[in-house]
């Protein structure tokens, strides 16, 4: 028996509105039945924080908004959608939850949560005769589709998984954005909602370059995921809520590829043979994970991973209309939300899909007019609201903004030549010209490469050549056209099997097919892997993903000094510290940023830290001729530029230093200023940049 195809979730279908109870009349249960679901939504998370096991709640709450949605006929395709509006709702919830007496504590949060989900199932069965349901049903290209997610889960965990656990710390605080991105993980765990609404509490944990107008969606998500893990709102040792933190991250990079996958499942449709669907989602799943995107790791992209995964489950949902489009538009509309206040530079493309998506379903929309213009009007404040705290308390505007440089690595032109091809190939096949998606889909690639277009001659007019923020920006048109490329496999024969061939038959079949998307992106290639570090960019048969998981091409020169540190117990315990360990400026302020993020006095320390960046050579100081002698004028001019930038401090500090002039200066300076109460810790032994063993 082969493997249950996918059922086309067009308005064809059965209206998931018409009422079951008989003679077409509506169902009205007994008031008491919503009194017991109430009762229970929270009861159930008073017991799972009794018991420690609040992780359960999360699981149940997006088990419950999948059993109120009618989008799919497969559980997956149940569930990912509801994942979506979850994370959606949570991050405008957000506002809500970071003003309200209990903060981010589990049980008013999944209490309130459960209660509007009950009164939900309540009020549809009340008004349809629709009880909570979800499908039962998997079909073969689920087993791609999930390998695809583990496996790029797997891909950004495991350099971090390399040696001891403090070893792993050089992968997981590869760069300073990452920590700044911790810090607001942080800031929102400990301060109990987003920063901007608590700043007098979140300026001395916080960094001060993004505390207030930094888009804070993801980091608000993992916090509330992390608190739910752990059964407190308390992270508790910094170093432990760090690993918690890249297991968060990996997660993101999974769900990024799950939605890309299954976005291009959902645009092929179910009018394909199963062996076609597996060997897109193998294909399109396995170049996600392997290929350009994956770069985002090590460039510690956090939230554009997430804020991606949002846009493509935005744009999936979006190509093919459902039963009910109020569902849909609230989908649609929950995904906008989530992607504008995750990273503000897709805002644009999240707003031109939105408009996409009202154009091509305008006449399903009119009678819903007013839902349109309450969940747009929500929608639009979620995702211009990091705007609107820039216009409030930054001093840079956006468009300046937009052409600050920065390493980022451009997704290559024949990745983007082949991509067109395969979306030409399908949308001109005669499925393709069939398809009711394509049209859509077309208008959706075509808006994503005139903003890319418009923001690249933006660059170009300014400064003279693209940089940063367009590299980043061509990801989205990247994503759409990685969905629309699977088109290209109606162009072959389908090859159905007969009903009377064998379940073996079947199986082999969509094998064939997963096999054969995987070989041909190349994911699997044997060889040796060739890495070119000068331009970022892989040889033949090498992967994106495996330089990343080789673990010695991409890493943290300061993983050593980190294991050291953390071995002495020296990371975390709550003293402001400067690490002046490496003759470079830019060095020590890393170290010294990753140092005040577990301390939680970025704010307090962001002068500081940043002051750092120019000053060179405080290490392997030539030793004077006698102890009191003068040193060379490099070190002298270093030695009192630092001096004086540690005057600026705020609060006690603890120097660390493997140089013994840089040691005794700094003790001479403390002694002649006992005000400043500062301490220096002689560390002789401290490794200095190291590459992995």
């Amino acid at each position: 028996m082969s493997a249950p195809a996918d059922l086309p979730t067009a308005p064809t279908d059965s209206d998931p509105d018409r009422p079951s109870a008989p003679g077409g009349g509506r169902t009205v249960r007994p008031a008491h039945v919503l009194a017991v679901a109430v009762a229970a939504s929270w009861l159930v998370p008073v017991a799972t924080h009794l018991l420690h096991a609040d992780i359960v709640l999360p699981v149940l709450i997006v088990l419950a908004t999948a059993a109120q949605l009618t989008i799919g006929s497969t559980v997956l395709d149940r569930l990912i959608p509801a994942v979506g509006l979850v994370s959606g709702v949570a991050i405008a919830g957000g506002l809500l939850f970071s003003v309200w007496p209990w903060g981010l504590d589990p049980v008013p949060v999944a209490g309130l949560w459960l209660t509007l989900l009950s009164t939900t199932a309540y009020l549809i069965h009340a008004r349809t005769g629709r009880r909570p349901a979800l499908p039962r049903r998997m079909t073969g290209s689920d087993l791609p589709l999930l390998a695809a997610a583990g496996y790029a889960g797997w891909v950004a965990l495991a350099p971090s998984l390399r040696g001891t656990p403090t070893q792993g710390l050089a992968y997981t605080t590869l760069t300073g954005d990452r920590m700044r991105q911790f810090g607001l993980f942080d800031t929102i765990h400990r301060v109990g909602g987003y920063p901007f609404l608590h700043w007098h509490a979140a300026a001395p944990v916080v960094d001060p370059k993004i505390g207030r107008i930094y888009p804070s969606g993801m980091h608000y998500l993992y916090a509330l995921l992390d608190i739910f893990v752990t059964s407190r709102t308390d992270p508790g040792n910094p170093v432990a809520e760090l690993d918690r933190y890249r297991y968060y991250v990996a997660l993101g990079f999974a769900f990024l590829v799950l939605c890309i996958a299954w976005g291009a499942r959902r645009v092929l449709g179910a009018g394909t043979a199963g062996w076609q669907r597996a060997l897109v989602v193998s294909a399109v799943g396995a170049w996600a994970a392997t290929g350009v995107l994956t770069t985002m790791l090590w460039c510690t992209w956090d939230a554009e991973v997430l804020a991606l995964a949002f846009l493509a489950l935005a744009g999936a949902i979006a190509v093919r209309p459902i039963g009910r489009p109020a569902e849909q538009l609230v989908l649609v509309g929950a995904l906008v939300a989530a992607t504008g206040y995750t990273y503000s530079l897709y805002v644009p493309f999240a707003w031109a899909l939105a408009a996409v998506f009202g154009f091509v379903n305008r006449r399903r929309l009119r009678p819903h007019l007013r839902l349109v213009l309450v969940v747009g009007s929500i929608s639009l404040l979620i995702s211009v609201l990091s705007y609107l705290l820039e216009l409030r308390y930054d001093t840079v505007s956006t468009s300046d903004a937009l052409l600050t440089p920065g390493f980022a690595i451009a997704v290559p032109h024949s990745t983007l030549l082949i991509l067109a091809l395969l979306c030409v190939v399908g949308t001109l096949s005669a499925a393709g010209r069939r398809r009711p998606t394509t049209a859509t889909l077309a208008l959706l690639i075509g808006t994503a490469a005139v903003i890319v277009t418009a923001f690249g001659l933006y660059q170009k007019a300014e400064i003279g050549f693209t940089t940063y923020y367009f590299h980043k920006a061509m990801h989205p048109a990247l994503v759409f056209g990685l969905m629309g490329a699977g088109t290209a496999v109606t162009a072959l024969k389908p090859g159905r099997l007969s009903r009377d061939a064998g379940p073996w038959r079947h199986r082999a079949a969509g094998t064939a097919g997963a096999l054969a998307g995987v070989i041909a992106v190349g994911a699997a290639l044997p060889g040796p892997l060739q890495f070119r570090y000068q331009d970022m960019y892989p040889g033949p048969d090498t992967t994106w993903a495996r330089v990343w998981t080789d673990g010695k091409q991409i890493f943290g020169v300061h993983g050593a000094a980190l294991a050291y540190l953390a071995d002495r117990h020296l990371l975390g315990d709550g003293r402001p510290t400067v690490a002046l360990w490496d003759p470079a400026g830019t060095e020590n302020r890393d170290l010294t940023l990753i140092m005040a993020s577990l301390n939680h006095d970025s704010g307090t320390m962001g002068p500081i830290v940043y002051g750092l960046t120019d000053i060179d050579g405080l290490v392997k100081i030539a030793p004077p001729s006698t102890p009191d002698g003068p040193l060379a004028p490099a070190a002298d001019q270093a030695l009192g530029s630092v001096t004086k930038l540690l005057r600026t401090s705020r609060v006690p500090l603890r120097v660390i230093t493997p140089d013994p002039v840089a040691a005794a200066r700094l003790r001479a300076f403390a002694a002649d200023h006992p005000t400043l109460k500062l301490t220096v810790l002689f560390l002789p032994d401290l490794p200095g940049e190291r590459s992995p063993a």
